[in-house]
């Protein structure tokens, strides 16, 4: 078994003194945080993110301080959405999406979901040159003034239970639908950076 202190001592630590240094309330709060999951097994919680997803999420909610937020894969980064935009007290509409039932259910029992917006939904997934590309269904037509996504999923995909090379495509549905780029943040996933990337491109906006 591996805790998830035991996971976190290994966990990639670039950024964090930018992170602590610029957003010490928000590095505090989760680290307090963190601290209560220590002894247990860390598929039982979530890995947690990375402090440069935790900074990049702090710095563009107050700095550009959107409306209307959608999240892909929700965990300890939903705890953190949550709290800023409590402390920044504006009117803003936030959602997260989860594919799959038991990291659903762990982030609703752990608490990492105080303000309640984590929705179980399907998934589809259509394989193309050994790319999983992976969307999450939900209605698109309740988001049309959505000015920012955080994609922090999928990781292991559900159906196979492993993970696998893939493009999280919800992004660029909105892209379409709205015929315009919008505000977001990928973390980490190579391959679902380097679409977007040549998806700007493609379409003339700058990246």
């Amino acid at each position: 078994m591996t805790t998830f202190k035991e996971y976190r001592t290994n966990y990639d630590e670039r950024r964090y003194d930018d992170w602590k240094k610029q957003f010490p309330k928000y590095h505090d709060l989760m680290e307090e945080f963190h601290e209560k999951f220590n002894d247990i097994e860390v598929t039982d919680v979530s890995t947690g993110a990375t402090y440069g997803w935790y900074r990049k999420i702090t710095l563009f909610i107050t700095k550009f301080k959107p409306k209307h937020i959608i999240e892909y894969g929700p965990g300890f980064s939903t705890y953190l959405i949550s709290n800023i935009i409590k402390d920044l007290d504006y009117k803003v509409k936030f959602t997260s999406y989860e594919d799959h039932p038991k990291y659903y259910n762990n982030v609703k029992k752990n608490g990492m979901d105080p303000l309640n917006v984590v929705e179980l939904v399907d998934y589809q997934i259509t394989v193309k040159d050994n790319l999983y590309y992976f969307e999450y269904l939900h209605d698109y037509d309740k988001h049309k003034d959505v000015d920012c996504i955080f994609v922090d999923g999928p990781g292991r995909l559900t159906i196979y239970e492993e993970f696998k090379p893939n493009v999280n495509l919800n992004l660029e549905k909105f892209i379409y639908k709205l015929n315009k780029p919008i505000l977001h943040a990928i973390d980490g996933r190579h391959d679902t950076g380097v679409h977007y990337q040549n998806l700007y491109k493609q379409l003339g906006y700058g990246y």
